[in-house]
Parts: C-alpha cells; structure tokens; sequence
C-alpha cells in the first residue's frame, strides 16, 4: 500500500486543484477575522478613553494621557486591518498570508510568555500555539502550497 498523501494523484490535492478549500483554513481565516473583531473593539474602546473628561478611565489606577489612548486606536485600528487582509488571502490560498500567521502567532507566543505571571498571558499562549499547531497541518500546507504556485 502507498501513501495517499505523498501521492500526485491525492484525492485531496485533486479537490484543493478544483478549488475546494479544506474547512480547517475557513475555520483559521474565521478565528482572524474574530481577531480584527476584537482589534476594532479596542479601537472604539481607546477612542471612548480618549475622549473622556479629565483623563479618567478604568483599566489603569493612575491617569493616563489621552496621546496613550489615541495611539492605542490607531495602532489597534491598522491590526484590524491587517487581520482583514490575512483573512482574505488565507481563503485565497495567499502562502504570505500563511507565512503571517505563522509569523504573528509566533509573536504572540513570545510576548505572552511575558504576560503569564501578570495573569494575563495564559489565553494568548493557548491561542497562539493552537493557531501555530494548526496552520502547520498537512492539509492547511497543502492548501497554500497548491494555490501559491498556481498563481
């Protein structure tokens, strides 16, 4: 018996050929976009900061100045958009954008072991290595290698 998935003639290879994406990388594309949900979320939040009277807010004990909450938005803002456009090329079959979650899972990964012993790295650690684990899959690879040299 040969093996199915080092074969040319794969099932699932002829199937990404005829343009059927595999549901894992619609169910990644979906976990980024609720990723820029959650980006333009704190871009309203940081805004609604911002513009509160005499700096007071409820995230931190001390005052913060509104430049801290303007920028929080922006940058907030442009990774939104940034997700958007990972998202569009993931379901597109985009190898950048594959290599982008990797690269900013990774990142993630990183700055959240930091995070652990404030209390607040534990879900962006599970996130991160789940998003990690599951882009490397071998269909998820497919995917991106097929539509990648196709283009």
């Amino acid at each position: 018996m040969s093996d199915l998935s080092s074969s040319p003639n794969d099932q699932s290879t002829i199937a990404l050929e005829r343009g059927k994406r595999p549901f894992i990388v619609v169910v990644l594309a979906v976990l980024v976009i609720l990723g820029a949900l959650v980006q333009f979320f704190a871009a309203a939040a940081a805004v609604f900061f911002a513009f509160r009277p005499g700096e007071a807010q409820q995230l931190f004990n001390a005052s913060v100045s509104d430049w801290y909450w303007v920028m929080t938005a922006a940058l907030s803002l442009v990774l939104g958009l940034i997700y958007l456009w990972i998202s569009r090329g993931m379901l597109a079959g985009n190898a950048q954008a594959w290599m982008l979650v990797n690269v900013l899972a990774f990142i993630n990964l990183f700055f959240a072991i930091f995070q652990i012993p404030v209390g607040s790295g534990w879900a962006t650690l599970a996130i991160s290595a789940l998003l990690l684990l599951v882009n490397n899959t071998p269909a998820v690879r497919r995917w991106f290698r097929v539509y990648s040299t196709s283009s």
